[in-house]
Order: structure tokens, then C-alpha cells, then sequence
């Protein structure tokens, strides 16, 4: 009687790890099929954007990220990201192409794109915490992004 009170103690307790697994597993699934949060901007396509202008809009975000990271509010960030931004020579991503000619290709860029691009960038990595998603927030981002560069340009 006692031993089969164990077994099916046992058992039991086998099952129950079990179904925890089970459970754990449908969840992760679920959650990785399914995301919790995500953006999907129509007209705004980085089909036609070149990789140079790819690694200039992944300067901005990430350099403006890395600050409201470190607790600096959003204007510091952004006017940090975009100051050291305006030399290419603070962007180690662009160092091969200023080696190889100079920084014509890189004043040539459309800087349309790039600002299109690094605020879709900042509202992917970043923009939660600071309130910014969606359509409205990538907007929002993009015009105090072009006013900064305007102002310090």
C-alpha cells in the first residue's frame, strides 16, 4: 500500500513536470509566432536604400539608443547623435568608405531616406520606453530628427 502510494506520488509528480514543460514550451511558441509588439510602416520600404545610408540611419538610432540608455533625456540624445553625426569621421561603420572616396559618397546620400530609416531604426530598438510607436511616433521621431540636423547643420 505505502510503495504504491509512492509510485503514484511519483508519478504524479512526473506528469506535473510534464505539463509545466508542455505549457512552457506552448507559451514560447506562441509568443514567438505571435510578437507582442510590431511595426509595419507601408510606404516606408529600405528596399531602395543603399547600404551607405543604412550605416549612416543605424548611426543616429544607435548612438541616440546607447543615450536615452544612459539616462540622457531626449533632446541631450538627439542633439549627441546628431552632432556626432555631421563628421563621418565619428562613425567607424563609414571609415572603409571614407578611405576609399573620401566623403563625397557620403554627402551625396539622401538624407530623406536616412532620417526615414533611423527613425524606424529608434522606434524598433528604442521607442517604447520613450513613448514613441507606430506610424504617428515615426513621424513624430523623423521631423525632430530633420529640425535638429537642420539646426546644427
Amino acid at each position: 500500500m505505502l510503495i504504491s502510494k509512492l509510485i503514484s506520488a511519483k508519478i504524479f509528480n512526473q506528469n506535473k513536470i510534464g505539463i509545466h514543460l508542455l505549457i512552457s514550451t506552448l507559451v514560447v511558441l506562441i509568443l514567438n509566432i505571435y510578437p507582442t509588439r510590431a511595426i509595419a510602416l507601408d510606404n516606408r520600404s529600405p528596399q531602395n536604400i543603399s547600404s551607405l545610408e543604412r550605416k549612416i540611419a543605424k548611426s543616429y538610432s544607435g548612438k541616440f539608443c546607447n543615450a536615452i540608455a544612459m539616462g540622457v533625456s531626449e533632446d541631450g540624445a538627439l542633439a549627441m547623435a546628431v552632432a556626432e553625426n555631421l563628421d563621418p569621421s565619428f562613425n567607424p561603420g563609414l571609415w572603409l568608405e571614407l578611405i576609399l572616396s573620401g566623403d563625397k559618397n557620403v554627402k551625396e546620400v539622401e538624407q530623406n531616406n536616412v532620417t526615414n530609416l533611423a527613425s524606424t531604426y529608434v522606434i524598433r530598438d528604442c521607442g517604447y520606453p520613450i513613448g514613441l510607436s507606430g506610424e504617428q511616433g515615426h513621424d513624430e521621431f523623423m521631423a525632430r530628427l530633420t529640425s535638429k540636423i537642420e539646426e546644427l547643420s
